[in-house]
């Protein structure tokens, strides 16, 4: 495709985070792809430099939070705006809490959806629920939510799950369900592989104190810097049921990967549920791959997400995955290499966990998991990106023509 002139708008540029971290790496891919970019973001914790990129930082107010999502949104808009004036741009996608673009990556599902899914049932409770009952935050981004897809609707929306899809096209019917295109993220299935199995397995077994046999132990692994909403509590209740009922001929071990300011709260309920033998908080590691390939099975019982990019590098892993229905994973779980649970509680997630010890040999679901994870290369989704991004430039010059 032709050379486009690109902007794109992002609270803060850094390597790593969810969003940050696929921003990071989208900039670089449609740099070595020939596109002009004008960066436009408020944060800086990286720094990049291109001669075909341009930083253009945006002022905003740093605290309160309801300020600073409001101030950025609004100011984020005007400078991208005083820079269309000069010069249009082919395209303008936004990541986050804006509105002022013409292709927006939804990553977050509606705001509406994440409050009734976890915040309003699962998170804010006590004084909690009374002091965001006078907070404006949730107004606010909803208010930002109706002006991108209401007031200002997007030429494309690209959302990252069809969870994410069908959230947009039920809280805003007038968004026509063609401009909604579901592209998943990419995996890399060359560091998340199979061949790391070995290796993996021989970490957690010096995690534990000394290897166990297969068919008498399983590892289940947890990956996650919000325990919370990605259903921890449900796993460590699930477990602490099984391990009383002393069902199956099966154990099983969780290994927790992530961080959290309530990690010492989870290691004392842990403690308190009898799991402090089989259960490790390994906080935040570095050899992610090798743990991944070594586990039997990861756990997602999220309460709410849009979509775990964990979920995707199990499966390259070769590793099955026992997920929420609330989770955009859910979409690529087939039961040939995982379990979707049918309700997102402690007892559902226990019947998926003795289904998954019962099977006897877990080499078929690991290659299916593996096969699955091979149509989310990474090659494929910058493909259907740019597709996307040829289909937006085209409305805009057409539109440009109609007001000559």
């Amino acid at each position: 495709m032709r050379p486009l002139r690109l902007a794109l708008n992002h609270t803060r540029l850094d390597r790593t985070g969810g969003v940050e971290g696929y921003l990071w790496n989208l900039l670089h891919h449609l740099l070595a792809r020939g596109h002009s970019i004008d960066l436009f973001a408020g944060k800086f914790l990286a720094e990049i430099s291109h001669p075909n990129l341009r930083i253009i930082r945006v002022p905003y107010l740093r605290s309160p939070r309801p300020i600073r999502v409001a101030s950025f949104a609004s100011w984020s808009a005007k400078a991208i705006a005083r820079q269309e004036q000069i010069r249009p741009y082919d395209v303008v996608q936004g990541f986050s809490r804006t509105y002022y673009h013409t292709l927006y990556r939804d990553g977050a599902g509606c705001r509406a959806d994440y409050c009734e899914h976890y915040l309003d049932r699962w998170a804010r409770l006590g004084l909690r629920k009374l002091f965001y009952r006078l907070n404006p935050v949730d107004w606010i981004v909803r208010r930002i939510e109706r002006k991108r897809y209401v007031e200002r609707p997007q030429k494309r929306v690209i959302a990252i799950s069809s969870f994410v899809r069908n959230q947009i096209l039920t809280r805003y019917p007038s968004v026509q369900p063609e401009s909604v295109r579901v592209v998943y993220s990419g995996v890399d299935c060359d560091l998340f592989h199979p061949r790391h199995r070995e290796a993996g397995q021989g970490r957690i077994s010096l995690i534990f104190g000394g290897p166990q046999p297969q068919d008498t132990v399983r590892t289940l692994l947890f990956v996650g810097n919000d325990y919370h909403r990605k259903g921890l509590d449900l796993v460590l209740e699930a477990l602490s049921s099984r391990r009383s009922a002393r069902t199956g001929n099966v154990d099983a071990r969780l290994v927790v990967i992530g961080q959290d300011a309530r990690a010492p709260e989870y290691e004392r309920k842990a403690a308190s549920l009898g799991l402090s033998r089989c259960v490790r908080f390994l906080g935040k590691r570095s050899d992610v791959p090798e743990l991944m390939a070594g586990a039997d099975a990861l756990l997602l019982p999220s309460y709410f997400d849009p979509y775990a990019n964990v979920s995707s590098e199990a499966m390259a892993s070769g590793t099955p995955v026992i997920a929420s229905s609330t989770s955009g994973a859910a979409e690529l779980i087939r039961p040939c290499h995982g379990w979707v649970l049918k309700q997102n509680d402690a007892a559902s997630l226990r019947i998926a966990i003795d289904a998954f010890l019962s099977v006897r040999d877990l080499s078929p679901l690991r290659e299916a998991a593996r096969k699955t994870a091979m149509d989310l290369s990474w090659d494929r989704h910058y493909e259907e990106i740019e597709g996307i991004y040829a289909e937006v430039a085209e409305m805009n010059a057409h539109e440009r023509e109609l007001v000559r």
